[in-house]
């Protein structure tokens, strides 16, 4: 990159850095950045077998791939000696198209050819797996997938189940509300089809909406530190501790990445069960109940789960 986009960079990224064997990212596990490497190596491992990892070095871009496309980092990322890189996240990339069009540019169709590359060598690195029965979850990035969470939210709760919704827009078939705008949805698919989605807030995002948030890691707890579950719909015939635990390992990765040191979502109680088995428990002391058929669910503290390689 040139020594102008660098600085421009360098104007609207968080500087970070990383120890000698320090993991910058997990494979599998979805993040809200991508990094510029500006001192040091980093290894990139595609997988446990024997292939060789890459190294990349100052002026690289890594995790563009789960930035750009929502999925989850597709190599293990690891400090090889000490690196400083800069952390790019959305809020950046915007301001950066407000400063400096030009360069914002000039940026977005450099790693527009990346991905493409990055793409292509890893899936002539990686073995495609049987994909029948496989359930993915992405992170939404796009507009077409976030309105994807918002068709699955009204098929759930207003066709399959029959709730309907106060926000439900049934001639568009949606349902959105105003904690879309701040929130981040993750979408479940099998194949194409889209069989679940869960969207995640921050509790200073949902504030006043949430009353039992009030003694949610005790009475000086930071908002800003607790992550939210705002809205959940799974059809029924996919409601199993396998979907709840991929989404629960996306969201916990990503809150963790973002910040957050507990997780918070409601329930009903015939569905608890899929939340203890991932950690959750049930919120107890002076924190009312969101409503007589709703659960307080918290895991704290919010620790990384192991990810599998398989």
């Amino acid at each position: 990159m040139t020594p102008e986009i660098h600085a421009a960079l360098q104007s609207v990224g968080h500087a970070v850095t990383f120890d000698s064997g320090e993991t910058l990212r997990e494979r599998g596990a979805f993040a809200p950045d991508l990094l510029f490497i500006e001192t040091g190596e980093v290894s990139c491992i595609l997988s446990e077998s024997d292939a060789p990892p890459l190294t990349v070095g100052p002026g690289a871009i890594v995790g563009e791939i789960g930035f750009l496309t929502g999925q989850g980092a597709t190599a293990t990322l690891r400090a090889i000696g000490p690196v400083t890189a800069l952390s790019l996240d959305a809020r950046a990339l915007q301001r950066l198209r407000k400063d400096a069009p030009a360069v914002a540019s000039d940026v977005l169709r450099h790693l527009a050819r990346l991905l493409r590359a990055r793409t292509a060598e890893n899936e002539a690195a990686i073995p495609v797996m049987d994909a029948d029965d496989r359930i993915d979850v992405v992170r939404c990035s796009t507009l077409d997938q976030r309105r994807t969470a918002q068709r699955v939210r009204y098929d759930v709760l207003c066709l399959e189940s029959g709730q309907g919704s106060p926000d439900a827009d049934d001639e568009e078939g949606v349902i959105t509300d105003d904690l879309d705008a701040s929130g981040t949805s993750f979408i479940a698919f099998t194949g194409v089809q889209a069989v679940g989605t869960m969207r995640l807030n921050f509790g200073s995002d949902v504030g006043e909406n949430y009353n039992a948030l009030q003694g949610v890691g005790g009475a000086e707890a930071d908002l800003d530190k607790l992550a939210v579950i705002s809205a959940v719909a799974v059809f029924e015939a996919y409601r199993t501790e396998q979907i709840y635990g991929q989404f629960f390992t996306a969201i916990r990765t990503f809150a963790q990445a973002s910040g957050a040191e507990a997780l918070y979502m409601t329930c009903p109680p015939e569905h608890e069960h899929l939340l203890t088995a991932h950690g959750f428990n049930r919120q107890r002391g002076e924190a009312p109940s969101p409503g007589p058929r709703e659960l307080s669910m918290v895991l704290a503290p919010l620790s990384l789960p192991e990810i599998s390689d398989d």
